[in-house]
């Protein structure tokens, strides 16, 4: 009861990303987002403006998927350098 009265009093916004609702403490500016993750962010979201915001947990998702997307990247050319 007490989580359903402290989440009705927390100001929320609505991501540009997935048009949910999220604490403020988590609004991330897109514009200060690095390019690289930005660029993966827009190939699922071209629509996406670098004037809006989106959940720094939504930011942690794209994170994990552009080091995910290098460090295999690099794994492939090392194979190839070793071959």
């Amino acid at each position: 009861m007490m989580r359903s009265i402290i989440y009705a009093i927390m100001e929320t916004f609505i991501s540009d990303l997935s048009g949910r609702d999220f604490p403020v403490g988590e609004r991330i500016h897109i514009g200060t987002i690095r390019a690289n993750i930005l660029a993966l962010m827009k190939q699922e979201r071209p629509e996406l403006k670098e004037d809006g915001y989106i959940s720094l947990r939504e930011l942690a998702v794209y994170r994990e998927r552009y080091i995910t997307d290098y460090l295999t990247k690099q794994i492939g050319q090392i194979g190839e350098v070793q071959r």
